[in-house]
Parts: C-alpha cells; structure tokens; sequence
C-alpha cells in the first residue's frame, strides 16, 4: 500500500509545476507578456503564437486584431489561465499566470460578438460594459 501512495505522490508531482515568485519589479506593471509560444496540438513545428511579448501599462487599453488564425484567441485563452503556454510566461501585477491563479480574479476580457452594439462607437460599447 505505501508503495502505491508513494508512486501516485510521484506521478502527481511530476505533473506540477512550481509557481514562479511575484516580480516585486512588476506589481504596478498590469500585464507583461515574455517570450510567449503555443504550438498547435500534435505539432512540432506549427506555431499558434510564437514568441511573443509586450507590455500593457497602467491606463492603456489593448485589443487584439489579426487576421483569421494569427493566434488572437490562443493568446487570450493563455492570459485567462484557460491553457498553458509551451514557452514563455504571462505576470499580472507581477503574477505569473497559472490555471486557478488568484490574481486571474483581476483578468477579463471584452470580446466582440453579439453583446456588441453595431450602433454605438467602440469607445460607447467599451462605457456600456463597464457600467454593467
């Protein structure tokens, strides 16, 4: 029995991840992206995203705007904590970003679709939402 307890106390830790330390450097920095990759599933060399980094500052807005495939939705679901980036990492205030992180409670996202009001500007619909 304590063989068993002890191979299923491996195989999970295998599977974990340490959680890096907050960046003291980046807790007034509310997004930073790093080198951030995802292949597509079952792939060696396709690349959703592909090193990509940037950061998001304090009183800036950032949309998202490609064409079809450029990896918009990956990214966004990587930034969520919806999947894990195969390279590169993602701070929020100086978190790093990892499936049921708590610092995700401070992460949304405005997603066009059929809330959008084709009548009102971006910047009304962007008012609209925030005042809901």
């Amino acid at each position: 029995a304590a063989l068993v307890i002890a191979a299923g106390l491996l195989i999970t830790a295998r599977r974990r991840t340490a959680t890096p330390a907050p960046d003291p450097a980046l807790t007034d920095v509310p997004l930073q992206i790093t080198g951030l990759s995802k292949k597509y599933a079952k792939s060696v060399d396709r690349y959703a995203v592909r090193e990509l980094s940037f950061r998001v500052e304090k009183g800036q807005v950032l949309g998202l705007l490609g064409p079809n495939g450029a990896g918009k939705t990956t990214t966004l679901r990587m930034l969520m904590g919806l999947i894990t980036p195969d390279e590169g990492e993602i701070r929020v205030f100086g978190q790093a970003i990892r499936p049921g992180a708590p610092v995700l409670s401070r992460v949304g996202a405005f997603v066009e679709g059929a809330g959008f009001l084709p009548h009102l500007s971006g910047r009304a619909n962007l008012d609209l939402y925030w005042q809901a």
